[in-house]
């Protein structure tokens, strides 16, 4: 129907509960699943959107409703580690290294054998180094000099300037990544030592999960998770997100 020929009224408490009672235990075929997927591709929600998503899960989870979607208490068959041990076998796992080991590896260049993690001998890995201080290049002479100044002003007992935040010369803003993000939330709420969905506070670890899924420089935005809170989380967020759009 197309927006603003016809007047909309918004449903009513029943009626929302009678739509939700109809769609309750349905599942989508293939077909729509697919046609979803298509139709979801690239989109993203609003930051309001995302939040209000965000704590309608925490409620969700809140009044119990979240049973039975994290490990705490459960084991997996034997049949499950069957399947997951073999799908970490060879190269479908995330640290297979092409059949190289750190106790049998040699350097594809000159065959030398090599101990440790690197990929060439010390020899070979000058040729695939950006920049190869062994072949005679060297500092401009203004760097010689910016260098020599400020060693002196160290020498002499000058401390200088710490900046932080805006102010330091690494700072990247709205475009930090999700590591420098999850270190600037520890940083400026301190490291969490409790859960704010099942008040435990003897789990081994604990994290800073993001409501919104949006991952800004909000400090409002983030609340302090146990691991399987943090995963069940996660996963009821996603279900959420692709009904929203149905």
């Amino acid at each position: 129907m197309p927006t603003g020929i016809y007047p909309r009224n918004p449903h009513s408490e029943t009626t929302k509960q009678k739509i939700r009672l109809s769609h309750l235990g349905k599942k989508s075929s293939i077909q729509h699943r697919e046609n979803l997927s298509k139709a979801l591709k690239g989109r993203k929600l609003s930051l309001q959107h995302a939040k209000n998503i965000g704590k309608a899960v925490k409620l969700r989870w809140q009044n119990g409703e979240m049973t039975g979607l994290c490990m705490t208490g459960r084991k997996h068959s034997d049949t499950t580690k069957e399947k997951i041990s073999i799908s970490h076998i060879g190269d479908r796992n995330p640290r297979w290294k092409g059949g190289l080991s750190l106790r049998n590896k040699h350097c594809p260049d000159c065959d030398k054998y090599i101990f440790g993690a690197s990929s060439h001998c010390i020899k070979c890995s000058h040729k695939y180094r950006e920049h190869d201080y062994s072949s005679g290049k060297t500092h401009s002479e203004e760097w010689k000099n910016k260098m020599s100044i400020l060693h002196k002003r160290l020498r002499s007992g000058d401390r200088l300037p710490i900046r932080y935040g805006k102010d330091h010369p690494a700072y990247k803003g709205e475009a930090v990544g999700y590591w420098g993000l999850h270190k600037w939330v520890q940083k400026e709420l301190g490291i969490p030592s409790i859960c704010e969905i099942c008040n435990t506070k003897i789990s081994k670890r604990y994290e800073w999960a993001n409501i919104s899924n949006n991952y800004l420089r909000d400090l409002d935005d983030w609340m302090r998770l146990c691991k399987p809170c943090h995963i069940a989380y996660d996963k009821l967020f996603l279900q959420y997100q692709c009904l929203s759009y149905e």
